[in-house]
Order: structure tokens, then sequence, then C-alpha cells
């Protein structure tokens, strides 16, 4: 889950250095903020899903 979070926090920070040279809006920075978030943890979520099938198989044996 760490490296969940540094992945986040690099992908955040690279999004504020691209907005200064575009001039982006920080709506739309927060809202990439956000949608990067949940992708990361909906991609997380899937594959702890998938580690706890994995050990509930084993358990049952």
């Amino acid at each position: 889950m760490k490296w969940l979070f540094w992945l986040w926090f690099t992908l955040c920070f690279l999004l504020l250095v691209y907005s200064f040279f575009k001039e982006i809006s920080l709506s739309n920075i927060l809202n990439g903020m956000l949608l990067v978030g949940m992708g990361l943890l909906a991609f997380d979520l899937e594959k702890a899903t998938k580690i706890k099938k994995s050990i509930l198989k084993k358990l049952r044996k």
C-alpha cells in the first residue's frame, strides 16, 4: 500500500509541474488528482480481492 501512495504522490506532483507550464486551473488539477487516486485505489482493491480469494481457497483445502 505504501508504493500506491508514492505513485499517487508522484503523479500528482507531475500534474502540478505540468500545470505551471500549461496554466491549467486549480479545479482541473484537483479533479485530475482525484481521478488518479480513485483509479489507483480501484486497481489496488482488485488486486487485494484476488489475493484474498487465493488465500481463502488455500484455507479451505
